[in-house]
């Protein structure tokens, strides 16, 4: 796709906390809980589309030293089969990371497992039993849509409108 074609977001997509704009109260806290060594191992990011969740976890996964290859993205909205795609994160959390210092799953739409009772009691079991080496990144545009039993387990960062 030649530049001029280029999606605004992708063209200017931060790589770091100093690029992301409008988040500062957001960044802070992530900052913060990764300097102080106390980020916990499930983090929900919840916001507006477009207010940054995605860019906001490629930083964290960086920052959290996860090599390419131990990080995941899942559209949870795309999911025909969540309960099995759960599953398949089980199945491989408790592999060591292949190269970096951890292994990162992003959720993307999480809202999405709602849908799947059987998927959200599956992921608050995969919350309570996370290996020190794993991190799980939920992004929603609606957290009333979750279990509050995922919530209470996720560090809540709630992201706010950016301006025009």
């Amino acid at each position: 796709m030649p530049a001029e074609e280029t999606s605004l977001y992708l063209k200017h997509r931060p790589n770091d906390w100093d690029g992301v704009l409008g988040q500062p109260a957001a960044v802070a806290t992530l900052r913060t809980a990764l300097e102080a060594g106390k980020l916990r191992r499930a983090i929900m990011l919840s916001g507006e589309p477009g207010t940054g969740k995605t860019t906001i976890a490629r930083i964290l996964r960086r920052k959290l030293g996860c090599n390419p290859r131990d990080y995941s993205e899942v559209n949870c909205a795309g999911l025909k089969e969540p309960l099995d795609a759960i599953r398949r994160i089980q199945q491989h959390m408790g592999l060591a990371p292949s190269a970096g210092k951890c292994r990162v799953w992003c959720l993307d739409e999480f809202q999405a497992m709602s849908r799947s009772t059987y998927a959200q009691q599956a992921m608050l079991k995969t919350l309570e039993d996370t290996p020190r080496h794993c991190y799980f990144i939920l992004c929603t545009t609606d957290p009333s849509k979750i279990n509050k039993a995922i919530q209470t387990r996720c560090t809540l960062v709630r992201l706010s409108p950016l301006p025009v």
